[in-house]
């Protein structure tokens, strides 16, 4: 056998078009498929995978070669993780992941999160399944009218029931709300669309769009946005949409869309624009008061030069110097 083209186009990651207008790149299309076809392995549950080849003389027990993001999708560490960046959000830790996770706002608003389990050496990825779904509701099913998930409880598992770590309280799993967002919102995208491209302010409301899961999106809410946008300044909109993405308790039933317009009438951001106003001021006195000071000491430094270079000059320092150099001349 000396052709094995078949069997190399059986390892071949395909490309979806369909996903660029939402990632934004090549890249992050074909990352966020891969992420996919994992997180369908491990029944939607989280996995750990290893960013790229271990090189050391002792690899982690649990590399496998070959089972590393840049090993499998042929990138470098830089490329992936500038596609990840695109469609999730990287925690620098477990701490900095489960103070996430407790204000119920682990995946910033994207498709995915990791965090690196800094003591067992793993780094984890975890889907927003509501989102995604929504998205690909949006993109496959929607559109062609055919189903290609089907939801359901499933198991982790051994491996990972082994390995995840205890977060103290279950990670919020909205897929049981995305049948009934998905079928109340069939032409929520495209109103939005359309909306979008009438406004002149079509750069700024993309913007504010874009930080609020795609299954939240309704009519409602983007003529909320253009409103509030003509009303106010953009920090207005921007502060009362993210104090919402941080506050916002799924288990209480409420709407993220529906409390983001509540909070745009009402400006529920208010004190949170006070705060962070008072503490640029604060940073602001800071500076100054440390360039103030910079500018004494430079000030003390080039008078004490000055100082020393005219006594050197004086007749005092010209005879301090012959006796100090044994000058006789």
């Amino acid at each position: 056998m000396k052709n094995h083209t078949l069997a190399e186009i059986n390892k071949s990651i395909p490309y979806i078009p369909a996903l660029r207008p939402y990632v934004g790149s090549i890249a992050a299309c074909i990352l966020m498929q891969q992420l996919d076809y994992w997180f369908s392995t491990k029944e939607g549950k989280p996995f750990y995978k290893f960013l790229d080849k271990q090189k050391s003389e002792k690899p982690h027990p649990a590399y496998k070669l070959g089972d590393s993001w840049c090993e499998e999708l042929s990138i470098s560490s830089d490329e992936f993780r500038c596609a990840f960046d695109r469609i999730g959000y990287r925690y620098r830790s477990f701490s900095e992941f489960k103070k996430a996770v407790e204000v119920e706002n682990q995946f910033q608003g994207l498709f995915y999160a990791s965090y690196h389990d800094k003591i067992k050496g793993l780094t984890w990825y975890l889907r927003n399944h509501g989102l995604v779904d929504a998205l690909l509701f949006e993109i496959f099913v929607r559109k062609s009218g055919k189903s290609i998930y089907v939801d359901g409880p499933s198991p982790s598992t051994e491996i990972d029931k082994a390995h995840l770590p205890k977060l103290g309280k279950s990670i919020p799993n909205i897929t049981e709300n995305t049948t009934k967002t998905t079928s109340e919102n069939t032409t929520t995208t495209e109103t939005s669309v359309v909306d979008l491209l009438a406004t002149p302010d079509k750069q700024v409301l993309s913007a504010m769009l874009g930080i609020i899961p795609l299954a939240d999106h309704s009519p409602r809410l983007t003529k909320s946005i253009l409103a509030a946008l003509e009303a106010h300044e953009e920090d207005y909109v921007g502060s009362n949409i993210k104090y919402c993405l941080l506050k916002h308790r799924i288990a209480e039933g409420n709407s993220l869309g529906g409390m983001i317009v509540e909070a745009l009438s009402s400006d529920y951001a208010k004190s949170t624009r006070s705060r962070l106003a008072e503490q640029a001021e604060a940073k602001v006195r800071t500076d100054e008061e440390r360039k103030l000071q910079e500018k004494q000491e430079k000030l003390r430094t080039e008078s004490k030069t000055a100082d020393d270079i005219r006594w050197c000059e004086s007749e005092e320092g010209k005879a301090f110097s012959k006796i100090l150099f044994l000058d006789d001349s």
